[in-house]
């Protein structure tokens, strides 16, 4: 399983009774942050400096 859907599924895991919602948050940042990876091949502040520099 892929790091994205295994962040995903981890989330969903989390999701059950009892289980704090910083944990739901977290695994799902995560996999949001893997997604952005393979999306975007820079880091943000390199994204951030290039639009701002009209680049």
């Amino acid at each position: 399983m892929g790091p994205l859907l295994l962040g995903v599924s981890t989330a969903i895991q989390y999701a059950g009774d009892k289980h704090p919602r910083s944990g739901i948050r977290e695994h799902l940042l995560q996999a949001i942050v893997t997604l952005n990876d393979a999306i975007l091949p820079q880091t943000v502040d390199a994204y951030i400096a290039s639009q701002e520099t009209g680049g």
